[in-house]
This record gives structure tokens, C-alpha cells and sequence, in this order.
């Protein structure tokens, strides 16, 4: 598969997990990330990042098989943190895509390819808060 194809398979599973925390209310959310604040939700996703990475390698059953076990508000808080690691992960392969970085040319124009790619995904990595929504202000002030 094409590294663009990839791209548009994590963009949907992006898309699959908006889906997942408007079910749980993007009000609510912020006002629970609002109360935590940035660094103990930070703390949060450091705690359970295998997990969270686990999460986006796992089937679509899977992942509801282990979701059932959380309580709503640790689903949602889980949710978002499998979002900023699934964004953040959407963010290399639309650089590498975007670049051409991938076997075949020689190593110095891949290396220079790499190289722009890193540069935009450090300059435009993304925030985690996914929402740009005037009513939902984000509750981490672009932490």
C-alpha cells in the first residue's frame, strides 16, 4: 500500500474518534479537561500510553471490548489522548507523502526530503485539543 493510502486510513480513523468523544459531548469534554488542566491530563496520557497505542493498532471490536471497561469520563479522556497520538501519527505520513520520502532516489535528495518533512511536522505538529469551535475554547490553552 502507498504511504498516501495510509494516510487517508489514519485520516479516517481519525474521524472515527470525533466520532467517538461528540457521542460523549464536546462540552462536557472540555469542561472535564478544563478541570484536570494540561499537566495532569499530560500526566494522564504519559500513564496509559502503551495503551493508547495499543488502542490504535487494535480492531474496531477490540477496541470496544476494552472501552466498555472505563467509565465514561476516563473513556472520553482516553479517547482524546488515542486522538492526539493518532493526529500526531497523520502528521508524519501526510510530510512523508507530501515530500516523497521513500525509497528509490538517492540518499542525499531522501535525506533532504526527510528533512523538510521533520521541519513542517515540528513547525505544525498538532495541539491536543482537536476542536476549533468558539463554544468549546480549548481547555489546555494550546498545550
Amino acid at each position: 500500500m502507498d504511504l498516501d493510502r495510509y494516510a487517508d486510513q489514519s485520516r479516517l480513523q481519525c474521524e472515527e474518534l470525533v466520532a467517538e468523544l461528540h457521542e460523549f459531548g464536546i462540552g462536557r469534554l472540555q469542561s472535564l479537561c478544563a478541570g484536570l488542566g494540561a499537566e495532569k491530563f499530560w500526566a494522564f496520557v504519559s500513564g496509559n500510553e502503551i495503551e493508547m497505542l495499543d488502542h490504535l493498532r487494535a480492531t474496531p471490536s477490540e477496541r470496544k471490548r476494552k472501552q466498555r471497561k472505563l467509565d465514561p469520563q476516563t473513556r472520553a479522556m482516553f479517547v482524546l489522548g488515542v486522538l492526539y497520538y493518532a493526529r500526531c501519527g497523520l502528521s508524519l505520513l501526510q510530510a512523508v507523502t507530501r515530500y516523497g520520502v521513500a525509497a528509490g532516489p538517492g540518499y542525499r535528495m531522501i535525506s533532504g526530503q526527510a528533512a523538510a518533512a521533520c521541519r513542517d511536522i515540528l513547525r505544525y505538529s498538532p495541539t491536543l485539543w482537536p476542536f476549533d469551535d468558539e463554544d468549546c475554547p480549548d481547555p489546555f490553552d494550546g498545550a
